[in-house]
């Protein structure tokens, strides 16, 4: 998503009144109040011989703590929701002890946290578990009732976020739990498709081993290949180029799989996608090529590899920039010849002034 998308979406959003500003304040503060009583309790018993740890049981002083809490925190309901924001806040730094006291005083073990950074809203305290590799804490909270079909607000899973982590201990006991291995996210991405956006190599390499689709599209059009190709993993790109996928769908921009491995200077992923046919001038929305991405991109050994493989330097991108514009931009003297020698315009100049 571009800034001007992402700044167009914020003033989209509905403006909250004064009074809704108020009451969030409060119910974050409530959670704060809650989960402090948690962690000063656990602190407690665990020094209360002097020596930490004790042992000690946290029950009692957070029992206490709690009734002192009982005027602030109003009526039932507001104290339940206080408790389980603590609840879901105390699984994202994983102490255990806190998560059991607040079990113990009833917090409900599939709450969502609101008001969370963006791309966490709505996680449960699973999904914060799973995101951060507790592997310790997922069992508890599974042995509790966690679902683990349970969705953000972005449609993400357990499942998919332990994958973005990287963590195959934790994809193998959900799948071991029953998780669905090609739930998708509001974005279409799977847990593979995640991964491998994530760069976790060794998650892609263990969820294609276990069957995981291959053929998955994020909205936006990018898929496997696109995000293989990014990370210049050739070998793997191989495998899904044999098993015929298409080389020329298109991703973010309108760019193909080649563009984006030039982009990132990945010369044998751009190799392997050459050699199954990519059409190497290809244009993204804009009209660049690989080649005019590679050079916008300082990716100048990408550059030399299409020059070498064909490419058209006659191209010029909507915005009337060239790939020898970009080449002669870096002070690529080499490139800059060879762009010449096959023809390149010298005279075109850019919408800033810029010419070859």
């Amino acid at each position: 998503m571009s800034a001007a998308e992402s700044e167009a979406l914020e003033e989209a959003k509905p403006t909250k009144s004064k009074e809704q500003l108020e009451a969030e304040q409060e119910e974050q503060l409530n959670a704060l109040r809650v989960l402090y009583a948690a962690q000063h309790a656990v602190k407690h018993a665990n020094e209360s011989c002097g020596t930490a740890p004790c042992g000690g049981d946290p029950k009692p002083t957070f029992d206490e703590a709690m009734q002192n809490l009982t005027t602030l925190l109003g009526d039932a309901a507001v104290r339940k929701k206080a408790l389980d924001s603590a609840f879901v806040s105390v699984c994202a730094s994983a102490d255990k002890e806190e998560l059991d006291l607040l079990l113990q005083a009833g917090a409900d073990v599939n709450a969502k946290l609101d008001g969370q950074q963006e791309g966490a809203e709505g996680f449960t305290a699973l999904m914060w578990a799973a995101y951060g590799g507790h592997k310790d804490i997922v069992e508890l909270l599974i042995s509790k009732g966690a679902s683990l079909e349970s969705k953000s607000d972005r449609g993400y899973t357990p499942l998919i976020l332990a994958a973005t982590a990287g963590s195959t201990d934790l994809i193998d006991l959900f799948l071991a739990q029953g998780a669905d291995l090609e739930t998708k996210g509001d974005d279409g991405g799977t847990a593979l498709l995640h991964a491998a956006a994530s760069g976790q190599r060794d998650v892609v390499v263990s969820l294609m081993a276990k069957g995981a689709d291959i053929d998955v599209t994020h909205k936006e059009g990018g898929n496997l290949l696109t995000e293989f190709a990014g990370e210049g993993w050739d070998d793997l790109l191989e495998q899904l180029v044999d098993k015929g996928l298409d080389v020329e769908t298109k991703g973010k921009d309108g760019w193909t799989p080649l563009m984006v491995a030039a982009a990132a200077g990945h010369v044998k992923a751009m190799n392997v996608l050459l050699a199954s046919k990519a059409d190497i001038n290809a244009k993204g929305d804009n009209g660049e090529t690989p080649l005019i991405v590679a050079c916008a991109s300082s990716q100048k050994e990408a550059a030399k590899a299409l020059l070498k493989a064909g490419a058209d330097v006659t191209v010029v991108h909507k915005k009337g920039g060239s790939a020898l514009i970009e080449a002669s931009g870096e002070g690529w003297a080499d490139v800059v010849k060879d762009l010449l020698a096959k023809k390149a315009d010298a005279n075109i100049q850019d919408e800033n002034g810029l010419r070859g």
